[in-house]
């Protein structure tokens, strides 16, 4: 038979300590590693927009310089210009709320793509999940 003598009180909680020390770490260490990425992933969207504002722009002068010389008139092109971006602001204004579903729906796929690719795949939803019985969950970002 195995003799063995229960571990004393002491050593129970000692233990207990060292657990509650390396969860905390690892609580600790998990919200450094997710505040990182969100750095890192706003930080690399910031890039993005500013180059696309960089070239949003330099294709409006581009536009208003092409019209310009087909209207040879500096003022006659970049009034035509400034009179497209106008109207597309108008559509935009116009067809706001499609367009926010639009955006929403993109982040929202971008988002949960990232975070099932990550290794956390108890919390995405499949289809093979779902069972004969059950109700199949439909994914609105898809």
């Amino acid at each position: 038979m195995n003799n063995q003598i229960p571990k004393g009180l002491k050593s129970i909680l000692s233990d207990f300590k060292h657990y509650l020390e390396i969860r905390i770490e690892l609580i600790r260490l998990n919200a450094i590693e997710k505040g990182a990425k969100l750095v890192a992933d706003l930080l690399s969207n910031a890039i993005v927009l500013f180059f696309l504002i960089i070239a949003f722009l330099a294709s409006a002068v581009t536009l208003a310089f092409y019209l310009s010389s087909l209207l040879h008139s500096y003022v006659k092109g970049f009034g035509f210009a400034a009179l497209f971006f106008v109207l597309l602001v108008c559509v935009v204004l116009w067809k706001k709320d499609a367009l926010e579903k639009i955006v929403a729906g993109v982040a929202i796929r971008r988002y949960f793509e990232k975070h099932c690719e990550n290794g956390n795949q108890e919390d995405c939803l499949d289809e093979e999940e779902s069972g004969g019985n059950e109700v199949e969950f439909k994914k609105p970002w898809l």
